[in-house]
C-alpha cells in the first residue's frame, strides 16, 4: 500500500487513514475502550449524570433500530415518537431537534418508520452524493467538466 503524506496510522486498527477517517476511528475505539471497562464508564456516569442520561437516551434509540419484532412503520413511528418525548423530558438542548413537532424530524418521519418495513436504507446513496460534494467543494474553480468528471471517476470508479 503506498502511504502518502496525508494519511495517519491508527494503532487500534493497524490501518492507515485519511485524517477524518482518522478521527472517527480513533473516537470509535476510545468508545469500546470504555465499554472494555465497564468500572470506568460507570465512574464517568456516576461523575455526569446528564451524560449518564443521554447515553441510556441513546441506547434506546438503537435498541429500537435493533428490535426485529417491529415490522410494521407504524409501530416505528409510534415508538420514535416515545423516545423523542423521552428525550424533550430530559431537558438537554442537544434534543430539540428530536422534540415531536419539530420541523425536520416530523416532515422525514414516514420515510424514516418505512425503515422498519424493509429494514434497508439509502446510506450507500447518500454516502455516494456526499463524495461527490466534497469534490465540488475541493474542485472549485475547475473550469472543465473533463477533469471534474476524471476526479469522480477516480474516487469512485
Amino acid at each position: 500500500m503506498k502511504v502518502t503524506r496525508w494519511q495517519f496510522h491508527c494503532r487500534a486498527c493497524d490501518k492507515f487513514l485519511s485524517p477524518r477517517l482518522a478521527a472517527l476511528a480513533e473516537g470509535a475505539h476510545a468508545t469500546e475502550r470504555l465499554l472494555a471497562r465497564p468500572a470506568e464508564l460507570r465512574a464517568l456516569k456516576e461523575r455526569f449524570p446528564a451524560l449518564a442520561r443521554l447515553s441510556e437516551h441513546r441506547e434506546g434509540l438503537r435498541q429500537i433500530f435493533d428490535d426485529p419484532a417491529i415490522h410494521i412503520p407504524e409501530e416505528g413511528r409510534w415508538r420514535l415518537t416515545a423516545w423523542c418525548e423521552r428525550g424533550r423530558q430530559l431537558g438537554v438542548a442537544a434534543l430539540e431537534k428530536f422534540n415531536p413537532g419539530a420541523p425536520g424530524l416530523e416532515r422525514w418521519m414516514s420515510e424514516i418508520a418505512n425503515y422498519f418495513a424493509r429494514r434497508s436504507s439509502n446510506g450507500r446513496t447518500e454516502g455516494f452524493n456526499h463524495g461527490i460534494q466534497s469534490i465540488l467543494w475541493r474542485a472549485y474553480g475547475m473550469t472543465a467538466f473533463r477533469h471534474f468528471r476524471l476526479r469522480v471517476l477516480h474516487t469512485f470508479g
